[in-house]
């Protein structure tokens, strides 16, 4: 729902910035869909034995589950048969890696798709899944500046050379919340059993800057007219159909509407209100990110191991060479916590999200399962910046990989401010 934004929007929490004392070069991307190009950096090493088949797609305006239902549907498979690590973007070029099980790979190269090229393949003995990738490449191109691009291009290389030494924010972006910039919102009254107040929200709360589909299902739904707002409700809008179809046959009653809505996008909201936690520590410990404190809990980079620290002074310099990093909360009670200073600074946002008051229920408990930690910091690497024209005009070019799940809007922000 909602289009691609072509500038870059602070994430919910307006998080500080590691280069807010330098000047960001404005401008906006996604001017051309080619302006933004991703491509997957496989965690898998393929080979030519394995039961399931890889292919590297290039897509291209399209989002992946459409480009996943093309292709089940041109090989005659489902589409929960094809695996991927990763939703990427509609609005840019992206190379992502699929996979699929007892298929003739020929089948699959052999495909001529609009907006789909088939760009290599391998074999694995293990189908791919969310989160199975390295990282990311990108290279993104900024239009529209607020100086010259070669002005830009010096600036620019300031902070990307800060971001590289220092760290850029593992921040979740603004894309994680959602279009309505709510779904942090949303998963929190999932977790505090508030169903009324989650329906009020998902299905009602319009907008002037809804389309008009979508204002005017919204408008009825806060009336109370669930009827009125099946019948005009959108087919391809399968999940809001089924909910209001639940409030006719329910006559008005959210608590039942409420089960109907599927427990895949019930978690993904709770996991967009964890991100939020995240995001909220993070900037408590912003600008100073980079520094160990007593009870951190620091993640090793070469494995993914974390440790809590005791002597912060025997581990800043790992810390300086960004071996190591302090982590903030993907948050569940049964987490591993922070003690002493790192504890006490958590705490304090945790608290004041009242996080105590959720998942009373064991039906709810298990949306936050174990929990973990995520490191504050990432480091971008092949970073390179330059600048260009094409018939489009003058383009100031920015190249970096980040590790999976990790955002490029967060960058693209300390770059353009």
């Amino acid at each position: 729902m909602g289009k691609s934004k072509s500038i870059v929007t602070a994430a919910s929490n307006d998080l500080p910035m590691m280069t807010q004392a330098l000047p960001g070069v404005g401008g906006v991307f996604k001017s051309e869909v080619s302006d933004f190009y991703v491509e997957e950096i496989p965690l898998n090493t393929l080979g030519k034995k394995g039961s399931h088949c890889y292919f590297l797609i290039e897509k291209k305006g399209i989002t992946t589950a459409e480009a996943v239902e093309t292709i089940a549907h041109a090989v005659g498979k489902r589409n929960r048969d094809i695996g991927y690590a990763g939703l990427k973007d509609a609005h840019a070029v992206t190379r992502q890696w699929i996979s699929l099980e007892r298929v003739p790979p020929d089948r699959v190269r052999r495909l001529k798709l609009r907006n789909i090229r088939i760009l290599d393949w391998g074999r694995c003995d293990q189908p791919l899944k969310i989160g199975g990738l390295k990282g990311n490449r990108f290279r993104v191109r900024i239009r529209e500046l607020r100086m010259p691009v070669d002005q830009a291009v010096t600036q620019a290389r300031e902070i990307m050379s800060v971001l590289c030494e220092r760290g850029m924010p593992n921040a979740f972006g603004p894309q994680r919340f959602g279009n309505r910039d709510n779904s942090h919102v949303l998963g929190k009254t999932i977790l505090m059993g508030q169903r009324e107040a989650f329906m009020d929200l998902l299905m009602g709360d319009p907008r002037a800057l809804d389309n008009a589909n979508e204002f005017r299902v919204r408008t009825l739904y806060s009336r109370g007219q669930f009827n009125k707002a099946l019948k005009i409700c959108p087919a391809h809008l399968t999940d809001t159909r089924r909910v209001l179809s639940a409030l006719v046959r329910h006559r008005g009653d959210k608590g039942k509407a409420f089960d109907c809505v599927t427990q895949g996008r019930l978690r993904f909201l709770v996991s967009a209100y964890q991100s939020h936690l995240f995001n909220e520590v993070l900037s408590a410990r912003m600008p100073r990110m980079d520094q160990c404190l007593t009870g951190d809990i620091a993640y090793r980079h070469s494995d993914g191991h974390c440790f809590s620290v005791e002597n912060p002074a025997l581990e800043q310099d790992r810390c300086t060479r960004f071996e190591i990093s302090p982590t903030g909360p993907i948050y569940s009670p049964v987490m591993d916590k922070p003690h002493g200073q790192a504890g006490k600074i958590e705490n304090i946002v945790l608290h004041r999200e009242q996080v105590s008051k959720l998942a009373k229920t064991t039906d709810l408990q298990k949306y936050l399962a174990k929990g973990g930690r995520r490191p504050f910091r990432v480091q971008p690497i092949h970073a390179s910046v330059s600048q260009g024209r094409n018939k489009l005009g003058d383009y100031l070019e920015v190249k970096f990989d980040l590790p999976s799940g990790s955002y490029a809007t967060v960058l693209l922000r300390e770059i353009m401010k």
